[in-house]
């Protein structure tokens, strides 16, 4: 059965264009964006692009800006018969606009390999697209040549810490449209890229580029599926994966809060990379699915950042290691910097009482460590990360009594920068200690610290004294009312926590991995009752930790898809992305990372084959990844799960919670059948395990 991923629009777009999240037809190829919005006599495609920043450090000014676009006179009365698809499988948009005998027909392609837009007309009405630039805050220069023209853009302002400039050329091949972007950091020579390669578009070059464009999506879709008896559920599993690859391509340029899909100046935040939550949560899903290459850009800003973090430590805290303010930008910057005589405050403002900011941004890059066990990557680019981390931490952190506590760690970001900011209207927040997010995340980061520095064959002298913080960390605040025991948010206050973006119980099991099925029963117990007691489905921050953490603690099946299907309702735009507060791309992968982790878990060491699985619901899913560098392929029909076969990409110990009451196993010549709960097994590089039903055989 082939997997739903077409989107199929009927009506016009009505936030492209005006508003920060847009609702249009989107298409791109990591770097370069097309986002379908309207125009005075039919349809507008704005362009965005990942690195094109206007790179200004102070507060209100700056951050991610848009390209320009291209408006395509349709005509009113053609146009108001709007029918778009976004062919997800494709990656392309196909635009059909019909009045009785008239017809006008095209498709747009951001072309995988280079970042060329084609708008191919199919059929005989012309069609006559028209390129302009945005010109906010920019010099546009206008070029005209032989065979092309277009423009060259740059942003002016006298703050600016890098250079950004573009070079925009479009030329008609034949019964295509093309426009070619290029910019400084792409290429330092930019317009004579620009120009050589619009001068050499020929249509034998366009079949090629189209070829290569089949080829990536092919290539994409081919590492990891999930068919679903539920097609609309699998639409928006697939709408997670495809929106991360129009966006996430480009490795010194990673999406922010709202991707490259940028349709208007002055984005909210500046499009920033809020390491609070929002940057990671956009990534969750990623190595799950599968879709790990997505994650290659993601250290970018945190490491570019390290030279500064490094700075930033020993001047406000009088600490070692890294430490990170809650909004970076690309290339080492700062995007939220406050200029002020008022040093303490000029440094309060960029954490906003948040301690925990790195040790929050490294999950992703430890997600990727234990989904791959790739030794080369974590000694290039995780490692040195999360050792500067765990530096800053060693020398912030305050033993008392054998134990080790987190202090003046707000769980919430602490409002420096509004204007009536008063110090002691806050200082009970500033103060908080022992939050329970920064503690799930110190666990983490310390047990993987442990883990890789062993992989690895490095500084064994120091795990001792990482095993005993990870021991000896302060226990999660509970309040125990009426026998009935919670998670506080932080040590001595009296808040529930909850499981938000600023908050902290359900971060826990997502994304902390401190807690999930399979935990002990107590911890388990406590967390659900948290859970339940918040209620917390339909708020702006948390949605995208709430719906995956929920399937990782146990929370009936039934109620999880129901309370997704009310956040469709709900929030949901006709492209699939989600009007919500806090940015865009933090929830595109809402429903992947859920149904990831319903249907597949990997906690301490032990696979978990549809541990929480919805009964009224048939799936097949190939090549799911999880903890261990383990590839899992498994289906469930009518509440019957079916032959699972993992692949062990690195080998080593694989432990499976049975998922049948008798249970063949067959890894190459090895074949035995066992009722155990647990499977255990010593695998080598590349073994194919499967594991079959025996009484079914």
């Amino acid at each position: 059965m082939d997997m739903e991923r077409t989107v199929k629009l009927s009506s016009k777009p009505v936030r492209t264009g005006k508003l920060p999240i847009p609702d249009g037809a989107i298409a791109g190829n990591g770097d370069l964006s097309v986002i379908l919005g309207n125009s005075e006599n039919g349809m507008r495609v704005h362009i965005g692009k990942c690195d094109m920043w206007m790179a200004v450090e102070e507060q209100h000014r700056g951050g991610i800006q848009p390209v320009g676009w291209i408006d395509i006179d349709i005509g009113k009365s053609l146009y108001d018969n709007y029918y778009v698809e976004q062919r997800m499988d494709k990656g392309e948009l196909y635009c059909r606009f019909t009045e009785g005998s008239s017809k006008t027909e095209f498709k747009i392609t951001v072309c995988a390999s280079n970042n060329l837009i084609i708008i191919e007309n199919l059929t005989q009405r012309p069609i006559t697209p028209v390129l302009h630039p945005d010109k906010s805050y920019s010099r546009i220069e206008s070029i005209s040549a032989e065979g092309y023209s277009g423009f060259v853009k740059s942003f002016v302002d006298d703050a600016l810490v890098f250079d950004t400039s573009c070079a925009a050329l479009t030329k008609t091949v034949g019964n295509c449209f093309c426009v070619y972007v290029c910019t400084n950091h792409d290429s330092p020579d930019f317009r004579q890229t620009a120009a050589d390669f619009i001068t050499a578009l020929t249509p034998e070059r366009i079949k090629e580029e189209y070829a290569e464009h089949r080829s990536y999506w092919e290539s994409f879709w081919s590492k990891s599926s999930m068919v679903l008896s539920d097609k609309e559920l699998e639409l928006n599993w697939c709408a997670g994966q495809y929106y991360m690859a129009v966006c996430s391509r480009n490795e010194g340029f990673p999406p922010g809060l709202f991707g490259n899909y940028i349709a208007i100046p002055d984005i909210s935040w500046k499009g920033d990379y809020h390491l609070n939550y929002n940057y990671e949560a956009a990534f969750y899903h990623v190595c799950s699915s599968n879709h790990v290459e997505l994650t290659d850009c993601y250290h970018s800003p945190l490491t570019d950042f390290i030279e500064r973090g490094r700075e930033y430590s020993q001047k406000h805290l009088g600490t070692k290691g890294i430490y990170l303010p809650v909004s970076l930008g690309p290339k080492g910057m700062i995007t939220e910097l406050m200029i002020t005589d008022d040093v303490k405050r000029m440094y309060d403002r960029m954490d906003m009482g948040q301690r925990m900011n790195a040790a929050f941004g490294a999950v992703i890059l430890i997600y990727r460590w234990y989904s791959t066990l790739d030794k080369e990557y974590a000694k290039e680019i995780i490692y040195p990360f999360i050792k500067g981390v765990a530096e800053f931490w060693e020398s912030y952190l305050v033993k008392e009594n054998g134990r080790y506590n987190v202090i003046r760690d707000s769980v919430y970001e602490v409002a420096y920068y509004r204007a009536d900011f008063k110090y002691k209207d806050y200082k009970r927040q500033i103060n908080q200690r022992n939050g329970n997010l920064t503690l799930g995340l110190l666990k983490l980061l310390f047990q993987c610290l442990i883990d890789m520095s062993a992989a690895l064959d490095c500084d064994s002298e120091e795990r001792e004294v990482w095993r005993d913080i990870e021991k000896n960390l302060a226990p999660y605040p509970i309040l125990n009312i009426f026998g009935w025991k919670l998670f506080l948010s932080s040590e001595g206050q009296l808040e529930i926590a909850g499981i938000d973006g600023g908050n902290s119980g359900g971060h826990l099991a997502m994304p902390a991995c401190q807690i999930a099925i399979g935990s002990d029963e107590e911890s388990l117990k406590i967390i659900r009752n948290t859970f339940n007691f918040k209620k917390r489905w339909f708020d702006d921050n948390p949605t995208n930790s709430v719906f995956p953490a929920a399937a990782r603690i146990g929370i009936k099946p039934e109620t999880i898809i129901r309370k997704l299907k009310i956040n469709y309702k709900r929030f949901r735009l006709p492209n699939l992305l989600y009007n919500r507060c806090g940015g865009c791309l933090e929830n595109v992968g809402l429903t992947s990372s859920t149904l990831n982790e319903m249907a597949l878990q990997s906690f301490k060491g032990v696979i978990r084959i549809f541990p929480n699985w919805c009964s009224g619901i048939d799936c097949k899913y190939t090549d799911l990844r999880c903890f261990g560098a383990f590839l899992v392929s498994s289906e469930i029909n009518g509440g019957i799960i079916g032959e699972t076969r993992i692949k062990c990409e690195k080998g080593g110990r694989l432990t499976v919670k049975n998922p049948y009451e008798k249970c063949r196993v067959t890894c190459g010549d090895r074949s035995f059948v066992t009722s155990d709960e647990f499977i255990g097994m010593d695998t080598a590089e590349n073994d194919i395990v499967v594991l079959k039903n025996a009484d079914s055989v």
